[in-house]
């Protein structure tokens, strides 16, 4: 027998969805906590229960290594129990919504468009771009930072930030995203992984409308570990690791591949640039702790977003939604990153990623140490 990357993805696939350590044959070994991954499964299903959310995952990685420490998949069944699911996180694309804000900020100030003191318009939280309206969830009359359009997730401002600054070169904007590598996919041992799409300026996908929502992060669609990776760059100091699922797998023969931390880009972005996006995040982690009542003594940097899964539907009467959660933590000593999904929440409304996902962050964070 010999260890082939099919032989490998398929090993991965059987070990994540079964827990098993011995596959026909091949003794396979990953990077699970078994206490981190109990505390990711009670943490996930709680919040899965609250929300009475068809189905959710979770990954918590290793930030400086990228060892993957847990990963769960579940699913409402029938008769409204939650059971283990094939691997949403690596295979399910949607949408990221607001996630995709620190990117905006990133371009933005790497290619000198503005900085966190730059200050626009909120319109009084409603803007139209080509005929098509822009909303705030959260309406700020007057003119505010682009800081403090982070904080509160302002469409309207991230929307004219990007518009105006790249209207006469978006492929200066879109190159910014392909230079991290995700407009393909990381190369993950598994068979099923989700493929990412991301609208190219001059083609059928691209519109006059495409920079505005991209900036929003409606229009192109990404994994949740692909999300996790670049969140997990920017809580390692700007070095991107591709995330490490599989310690080493042997064969009956003796054969032993290991597997052991990839770098796949050294540097996202500029040290000031991650230095910015890392208090960002840590100011943002600070507001929403609170909706997660998550201790004093126990730092979290994050964001989070909730998408509409069907507002493109015009013929569609029911309007379900994605909520999520990227963050990183101790804030200011990284150890750990984590992603939450939870699709179509159904309990709470409006949908708000902090409150669907804070259940679960606030139990990962408390309990991983």
């Amino acid at each position: 027998m010999t260890i082939t990357p099919a032989v490998e993805k398929k090993l991965c696939q059987t070990a994540y969805n079964s827990n098993s350590e011995v596959i026909d044959g091949y003794n396979v070994t990953t990077f699970l906590d078994s206490n981190i991954q109990k505390t990711a499964v009670e943490a996930l299903k709680q919040g899965l229960i609250s929300s009475n959310a068809d189905y959710g995952c979770v990954v918590i990685m290793e930030t400086n290594s990228g060892k993957v420490k847990a990963m769960v998949n579940l699913n409402k069944e029938l008769d409204g129990s939650y059971k283990y699911k094939t691997t949403p996180a690596i295979s399910e694309v949607n949408e990221p919504g607001a996630l995709m804000k620190t990117f905006d900020v990133l371009a933005l100030l790497e290619d000198k468009k503005a900085d966190t003191t730059t200050v626009f318009d909120t319109h009084g939280g409603e803007f139209t771009f080509s005929g098509k309206k822009i909303r705030d969830s959260y309406v700020i009359n007057g003119k505010i930072s682009l800081a403090k359009a982070f904080s509160v997730s302002s469409n309207t401002v991230f929307a004219q930030a990007i518009n105006d600054s790249y209207s006469s070169n978006p492929s200066l904007f879109c190159n910014r995203f392909k230079n991290l590598g995700f407009n393909k996919s990381l190369g993950l041992p598994f068979e099923n992984e989700g493929l990412s799409n991301f609208p190219e300026p001059n083609t059928n996908q691209w519109s006059a409308i495409s920079l505005p929502w991209l900036s929003m992060g409606y229009g192109l669609s990404l994994t949740p570990i692909q999300l996790l990776t670049y969140y997990n760059a920017i809580a390692n100091n700007g070095v991107m690791v591709k995330p490490l699922f599989l310690s080493e797998i042997k064969d009956k023969s003796g054969n032993i591949k290991t597997y052991t931390t990839e770098v796949i880009n050294p540097k996202i972005a500029s040290q000031n640039t991650i230095g910015t996006l890392q208090h960002l995040l840590t100011k943002k982690g600070e507001i929403e702790a609170s909706a997660f009542l998550i201790p004093n003594n126990v730092k979290i940097a994050g964001n989070d977003a909730a998408v509409s899964l069907g507002y493109a539907n015009l013929t569609s009467k029911e309007n379900k939604y994605l909520a999520s959660y990227v963050g990183y933590f101790p804030a200011n000593k990284p150890k750990y990153s984590v992603v939450c999904f939870i699709y179509n929440p159904q309990k709470n409304q409006p949908v708000y990623g902090s409150v669907e996902c804070g259940g679960v962050i606030k139990e990962i964070v408390e309990k991983v140490k």
